[in-house]
């Protein structure tokens, strides 16, 4: 007892103890603390980190909808240019034609960006985003799929894809993808609700109905939205992963106009010249401007002894149903001086400003001269580079929509006539076009010795291709050892070959004349050689099983080749031509590539020794020129040839698109061929009151407003102006030639020619032709006095009469067309949003 006595006395080592104790749990508290700070850092680091990944899970989203957007507006743009270029062909539907087209240009978009020096790049990859290419149709498609087509009315229709490549909506995407690590993966559901391996989604379209323009018992249904659906993202990083779900929606774009009916009667006022017979430009040569509207029977640039220039301005309009010719100074290549490429020194130049029209029946463009389209030109038939030193310009939209399989005079194309010796060097020029569209073919065209066509025009011979130069014509000469038949007793020395009278060509062509069951000669000729004979040597045609070229040898009978034989008298002998005639032409075009293929050498010659192509480099010349139709033209459709023709007619007419002659309320207006005789007002015999009024000898009927001349009536060539008091003069109507010697602000309507000498600039003026045309109790305004001048410059002041009494005339206010409505929205950030955001 008394040894734990004293055990318990001793204390020794109770303070280190304590010390351990105490020492111990100031660890402990010290690591707690430690595992709670770092606890709080790692949730805080955690939170970080979960924002970061949801914040750029959003991000990859809204760069989605970014492109999206990006090809929403592209293709507003691309729909609002080609809708409203023709909006009086379509304006009776223009709004489901706009929901239409803006479906078909969203369709065909494809994902591209541009690089610092400007170029347009267009990914064509899937698999390797970095693939790109600067030629568009190589592009994915932003909708694909196979294409359910649906018709509207009985000339329309458009294309819905049912799917959409969430391919194309990676390029969108800034962030970098790595398969490897899969930071970011982007998929979508298929129809079933499962990833589509192949990445096509689902695209849901929304239509709605409306009244068949074409058949009012029917609805038609058209797209006004399409969703995307079930696009999904993926957003990984350091085990953390956000998922965003969700459908971008595309609304089309409202128009926001509906088409009041126009009560404008007087589309002549709006014009500077209507000139029955033609417009040209003679001596002495000058700048002369249209700055509005003009028509003309045709319109000649023609300088005589000084350069011309003829210019449409920005947003004018030049009709001629005969065509547009420029000729230079000289009618015979001289070797001229140059020194402008785009302009020549001392010929003529004709130029179509940016938003301005051209529609005409041809443009032919001569010796020394120059064409510079910029705008919108129709062309129904060619535009024809006659001589050398010829160019033209193509800078626009170029719709040749003339596409007549058997009359050249009606069949659209583009002809080079020119060759490059010395300085005659002729030029296409078509590396800034927008739109190039030829829906006819170039023709052989065999005269006879006098020029005259050769009867029924028989000496047609169609080509393969919408561009051709003069060579051109002998790749369709049958080739004379294909003209060889023993047996037959056919032997062709050359091609052509001269026969010594019109009796010795028929029986040789005779002898190969096909027959009809009845054994009776029929107007078909086979190739004396053979079907089966080779018409083209080594032809390329692919790759064999281990990637090398192969070549093949073409067959007359590959390409439907007959032969069509023509014929013209030249002296007393009888020249025979003797041209493939193709069995279609696509056969045709097929043999135009082929050709080129196999004779590298023509290129040369194509696209050099006749022609320039400004848009071809030396290295370009083997690929391009054997698929130039391809690559190059766009072919019109049946659809939009008729609808062309069909503006262009009653333009030529009536001036408006969409307004024919035969429905004028006046039968008398109906048999109209022209503006002039459309708007000149006749009697039930069909006299126009204006004949009536001039009579049979020269008068002229000057119209005084407040003491000045403001409109002239005349049966006589009248130079304006021809006196100071003419200047003011704002109408002038005349049975005869109207001259023109400087600027004219008005209304020029006239039976014959309108013809400028020097500069000019022509400017329609509709409030000062209306007011020269009402009455003094109508719109306040109007005419005060009239004097006449016979013959022998006697003044007459009679009764106050109006030069409307000669013309169809509505006196109205107004001529708007347009009325807004509610909603109008063009907003891309609002037609295109999310729908069904899930992130989780």
């Amino acid at each position: 007892m008394k040894g734990l006595r004293l055990l318990k006395q001793n204390n020794k080592g109770v303070g280190i103890i304590s010390v351990i104790i105490a020492l111990s749990f100031l660890a402990t508290l010290g690591l707690l603390i430690m595992a709670i700070s770092y606890t709080s850092s790692e949730m805080k680091s955690s939170e970080r980190t979960g924002r970061e990944v949801a914040y750029n899970a959003s991000g990859v989203v809204e760069q989605l909808r970014s492109g999206v957007e990006l090809a929403v507006s592209d293709s507003i743009k691309d729909c609002y240019t080609g809708v409203m270029t023709n909006y009086s062909f379509h304006r009776s539907d223009i709004e489901n034609t706009f929901d239409r087209e803006f479906s078909e240009a969203l369709c065909s978009w494809k994902p591209y960006y541009v690089d610092k020096s400007g170029t347009v790049y267009y990914y064509i990859s899937n698999d390797n985003p970095e693939q790109k290419s600067i030629d568009k149709s190589l592009g994915i498609e932003f909708l694909c799929g196979t294409p359910e087509i649906h018709n509207i009315g009985t000339n329309n229709q458009y294309s819905e894809y049912p799917k959409f490549n969430v391919n194309a909506l990676k390029r969108f995407v800034k962030a970098r993808f790595d398969v490897v690590d899969d930071d970011i993966i982007i998929t979508c559901l298929d129809e079933d609700g499962n990833i589509a391996e192949d990445g096509l989604g689902v695209a849901e379209w929304k239509t709605m109905s409306s009244v068949d323009p074409d058949d009012s018992t029917k609805t038609i249904d058209t797209p006004v939205s399409i969703t995307l659906k079930d696009i999904q993202i993926s957003y990984r990083k350091i085990f953390r992963t956000v998922r965003i779900s969700t459908d971008i929606v595309i609304d089309f774009p409202d128009t926001g106009f509906v088409y009041q009916e126009e009560t404008h009667g007087n589309k002549y006022t709006e014009f500077a010249i209507i000139a029955k017979e033609g417009f040209e430009l003679g001596a002495p040569g000058g700048y002369v401007k249209i700055d509005g509207k003009a028509y003309a029977g045709n319109v000649v640039v023609s300088p005589k002894t000084n350069s011309h220039m003829l210019w449409v301005g920005i947003g004018s309009m030049l009709i001629t149903p005969g065509d547009v010719e420029i000729n230079g100074k000289n009618t015979t290549p001289n070797n001229p001086t140059a020194t402008d490429p785009d302009w020549p020194s001392d010929g003529s130049a004709f130029y179509i400003n940016n938003k301005a029209e051209l529609w005409a029946n041809g443009i032919k463009v001569n010796y020394d001269s120059a064409v510079n389209l910029r705008g919108n030109a129709y062309i129904k038939n060619d535009l024809n580079l006659a001589q050398p030193r010829a160019k033209a310009t193509l800078a626009g939209n170029y719709y040749g929509f003339g596409g007549d399989d058997t009359n050249p005079g009606k069949s659209s194309s583009i002809i080079a006539q020119g060759y490059s010796k010395a300085n005659n060097q002729t030029e296409l020029n078509l590396s800034e076009i927008n739109t190039l569209s030829l829906g006819g073919y170039s023709f052989v065209n065999v005269v006879n010795a006098d020029g005259t066509e050769i009867e029924g025009g028989k000496g047609r011979v169609k080509m393969g291709q919408s561009m051709a130069v003069t060579e051109d014509q002998t790749v369709y000469l049958i080739p004379v050892d294909l003209m060889q038949n023993e047996s037959k007793g056919i032997s062709l020395h050359t091609n052509p070959e001269v026969f010594d009278t019109p009796g010795d060509y028929a029986a040789f062509i005779q002898k190969f004349q096909k027959t009809n069951d009845a054994n009776q000669p029929i107007d078909e000729y086979y190739l004396p050689a053979g079907d089966d004979s080779v018409i083209l040597k080594n032809v390329p045609d692919g790759q064999n099983e281990y990637g090398q070229s192969k070549y093949v040898d073409r067959t007359a009978s590959y390409y439907g080749i007959t032969v069509q034989p023509v014929s013209k008298l030249s002296g007393g002998n009888t020249i025979g031509y003797f041209f493939m005639k193709f069995a279609s032409p696509n056969q045709a075009n097929q043999f135009f590539r082929d050709y080129f293929a196999t004779h590298t050498d023509r290129v040369t010659n194509y696209t050099k020794q006749y022609i320039k192509l400004k848009d071809l480099d030396d290295n370009d010349l083997d690929d391009v020129v054997a698929n130039f139709q391809l690559k190059d033209i766009v072919k019109l459709n049946s659809t939009e040839i008729v609808g062309y023709d069909s503006n262009f007619e009653n333009l030529c007419v009536t001036l408006y698109t969409d307004k024919k002659a035969e429905a004028a309320p006046e039968p008398e207006r109906r048999t109209a061929t022209n503006p002039f005789d459309y708007y000149l007002k006749r009697d039930n015999a069909g006299i126009s009151y204006l004949d009536k009024a001039l009579g049979s000898s020269p008068k002229d009927i000057y119209y005084v407003k407040d003491d000045k001349r403001v409109a002239l009536v005349t049966n006589k060539d009248y130079t304006f102006p021809a006196t100071e008091e003419d200047k003011n003069i704002c109408l002038i109507i005349s049975t005869a030639d109207v001259t023109i010697t400087s600027d004219f602000n008005g209304l020029i309507m006239c039976k014959g020619k309108v013809i400028v000498q020097g500069n000019a600039v022509l400017k329609p003026d509709t409030e000062s032709v209306d007011k020269a045309l009402r009455e003094s109790t109508e719109l306040g305004g109007g005419i005060t006095s009239i004097v006449i001048k016979d013959s022998n410059n006697i003044d007459q002041t009679v009764k106050i009469e109006n030069p409307r009494d000669y013309l169809y005339y509505t006196a109205t206010e107004s001529s708007e067309e347009f009325q807004a409505k509610e909603p109008v929205y063009w907003d891309v950030g609002s037609l295109v949003h999310f729908d069904k955001w899930k992130k989780g």
